[in-house]
């Protein structure tokens, strides 16, 4: 059983389209995956990608999520089938400005204005994603024939914050800045919003420092302290330093947000529960600028607790060490109690032999585990029969 695939004469250049060929050109067998696999001999993993996409799946789906570049590349070449739309995600997938004016110039079987509207969209997202600026540049200068519709807002907004998840300043910047396109007004808080957000979740500093100064508008507070509070979260979580150091910061900026005591103390919890060791020592050592307050009370002993929840040994030394400003204060009598009964549930034997016998700064109290019985967490040890504890 051939793969019924219908293949130009001409040869394709690369490598990843000639072991793609050469697969399409052999016979289907039992287990055939392996076999052809072995029988070609160890490949890079993109040419195995192209021939698992063509021998297994030959799915645009699939082609189009795990964004295989190549085997796009190739069904064009070689005018596979695809259908119109199929074609326009293809071409704005490997940045081909020629073949989507080539298809949006072509005349449709369907009369569909919502479809083609669709398709129009979906091809200025897809290029805002994989940072083809001459291909969003095209689409939003709207110079189609008549019939052919401009990307209106909905794609303008998506376009956006997939730039900003994928860290594409230019297309950003020519998104915010204009012109665009008849219908299309300035992103809305939203949308900005959305692009702080996942911009900080996937680490793009410059993204994240553009938005901040350029393009938050007066007006909707509390939608714009939401993001921001969003924002710090993620980067607090994934560890990201300079991402952190930007959102405190913008409590100086002019349209400004402020950062409030809740904001702090959740980013430190949330570090501390990921073991985020250098965001901790910017919070407790507070290089963030005058104005942005320190943890309080409460934020220290909960992060105590999420530390030794997860068993970070290292954020545990900080905190029970006093390694940071004066003006943070030191974990209670409440956050060493909390820590040891989390030390028990979670089986750490060295922490709960830590905060049971180690040193301490002074100024931090021992966790109260004798006398009136009011620690839970020696009961906990007592009732499992914890030897190594």
């Amino acid at each position: 059983m051939t793969l019924g695939l219908r293949l130009s004469h001409s040869c394709p250049v690369s490598l990843m389209s000639q072991a793609a060929c050469a697969v399409a050109s052999m016979k289907r067998e039992e287990e055939s995956g392996k076999l052809f696999l072995t029988r070609l001999g160890k490949l890079p993993m993109e040419v195995e990608d192209l021939i698992e996409s063509f021998f297994f799946l030959n799915d645009f789906g699939q082609i189009m999520s795990r964004r295989l570049k190549p085997v796009a590349e190739l069904l064009l070449r070689h005018r596979m089938g695809s259908v119109p739309h199929e074609a326009l995600s293809l071409s704005a997938l490997i940045g081909d400005a020629v073949g989507i004016e080539s298809l949006l110039n072509a005349p449709y079987a369907e009369d569909n204005q919502n479809l083609r509207q669709r398709r129009v969209n979906s091809t200025l997202i897809i290029s805002a994603q994989e940072g083809h600026l001459g291909v969003v540049e095209r689409l939003l200068s709207r110079a189609y024939p008549q019939g052919v519709p401009a990307p209106n807002q909905a794609g303008f907004d998506q376009a956006l914050i997939a730039a900003a998840q994928e860290g594409r300043r230019e297309i950003v910047e020519r998104l915010l800045k204009g012109p665009l396109p008849g219908g299309a007004s300035i992103p809305n808080h939203w949308v900005v919003n959305t692009s702080l957000i996942v911009s900080s979740q996937e680490g793009h500093s410059e993204i994240v420092s553009l938005l901040l100064r350029g393009t938050l508008l007066p007006g909707n507070e509390l939608q714009r302290q939401g993001a921001v509070q969003t924002a710090l979260q993620e980067a607090a979580e994934r560890g990201n330093v300079e991402i952190v150091t930007l959102l405190l910061r913008h409590s100086c900026f002019p349209i400004a947000t402020k950062i409030t005591q809740v904001y702090v103390n959740q980013a430190l919890v949330i570090a501390s529960r990921y073991g985020r060791l250098e965001v901790v020592d910017l919070l407790l050592a507070n290089a963030a600028p005058v104005g942005v307050p320190r943890p309080d009370q409460e934020g220290v002993n909960d992060s105590l607790e999420a530390a030794v929840q997860r068993g970070h040994s290292k954020l545990v030394e900080r905190f029970l060490t006093g390694a940071y400003l004066p003006e943070v204060p030191l974990p209670n009598e409440r956050g060493v109690d909390l820590a040891l009964e989390a030390a028990v549930q979670g089986w750490h034997a060295e922490l709960v032999k830590r905060l049971l016998f180690g040193d301490y700064k002074r100024g931090i109290p021992r966790p109260k585990y004798w006398g009136d019985g009011s620690c839970a967490a020696l009961e906990d040890v007592a009732a499992r029969n914890c030897q190594d504890m």
